[in-house]
């Protein structure tokens, strides 16, 4: 089970929940097509998009079965909103996880996806006591790879044709990080 209390924070980001008044950020955010290319989903009308804001906003804990913890990353200094940061579990699922994150690319290049994602395994490895998190992304997306590396992360393999992203058939990077490589992460961290 997982009740995180929010917001979370990292050193420059605030991390809380959706909630409706993000509808018209999510909107914008997923139609930009340097966001949408890398993307299973976005491109949404308006009217869809309210259903799934419906259930992110709900999308808080999990409970003894699996669950969903959905965010929206801001700025602490100046509470812009500069991506969304998420971590799904199922713990039936070997006690596996997985994060995601997006970047509205204003903010891009500035390490904000590597912070917001550390928090993520935070979440899943410390409070919620996972053993494995994965993280997957278009295999083009170097950008995103490059993130999944940064957390120390390695690298899994490809699944082809694994993604159907922005209207075609997509190989999927997958990353992955087991529990004991993040506990060496952070004691290593906590010497130097």
């Amino acid at each position: 089970m997982l009740h995180p209390e929010f917001p979370l924070k990292t050193a420059r980001l605030r991390l809380r929940p959706q909630t409706m008044e993000d509808l018209e950020w999510q909107y914008d955010l997923r139609h930009l097509p340097e966001v949408f290319r890398y993307l299973p989903f976005g491109g949404e009308s308006r009217d869809d998009l309210v259903e799934v804001m419906e259930k992110r906003v709900k999308m808080t804990h999990w409970t003894e079965e699996g669950g969903s913890v959905m965010l929206i990353a801001e700025e602490i200094y100046s509470g812009a909103r500069v991506g969304e940061v998420c971590l799904f579990s199922d713990k039936q699922v070997q006690e596996t996880g997985e994060i995601g994150y997006i970047l509205h690319p204003d903010y891009q290049g500035k390490g904000y996806a590597a912070e917001a994602a550390r928090e993520m395994l935070r979440l899943g490895f410390d409070d919620a006591n996972l053993h494995r998190i994965v993280a997957k992304c278009n295999a083009e997306n170097k950008a995103s790879l490059h993130v999944m590396l940064k957390l120390g992360m390695r690298q899994e393999g490809i699944a082809r044709s694994a993604s159907f992203d922005n209207d075609e058939w997509c190989d999927l990077l997958t990353c992955a990080m087991l529990e004991s490589e993040w506990k060496a992460q952070q004691a290593k961290q906590a010497t130097t």
